[in-house]
């Protein structure tokens, strides 16, 4: 699926992050509602792009927030490793980027190769 077929919130709030740099507490503030509520229309979006395989959706939020830069340190570094050490998620991760990379301005962050561990 195409950012297009996003729902007109989601594509608001995954571009705002993405082509300004705003994060999920700014845009909080200025949408009127509350941290999660942006943070949810951004991870739906995301999870439209690409098919969930055997992904939950706990994990797919972590890579969202990843691909939209919205973690701390510690928690990118462990987003990182769980991308080298899963297939799984590398590929939702890239099919999801794909498309993400199509917007003007957008910066993502770059996928980890594949570790050690990468297939199990």
């Amino acid at each position: 699926m195409s950012l297009d077929a996003l729902a007109p919130d989601q594509r608001a709030v995954v571009e705002l992050v993405l082509q300004q740099g705003r994060g999920y507490a700014s845009l909080s503030a200025l949408l009127g509602g509350s941290e999660a509520g942006v943070r949810e229309r951004a991870r739906r979006g995301l999870d439209r792009l690409a098919a969930p395989g055997d992904l939950g959706p706990e994990v797919r939020g972590e890579l969202a927030d990843f691909l939209l830069g919205q973690q701390a340190d510690a928690q990118r570094e462990a987003t990182r490793t769980r991308l080298a050490e899963s297939t799984e998620a590398r590929l939702w991760a890239s099919a999801v980027s794909a498309e993400l990379a199509t917007l003007p301005g957008a910066v993502l962050p770059e996928l980890p190769a594949p570790g050690p561990a990468a297939g199990e």
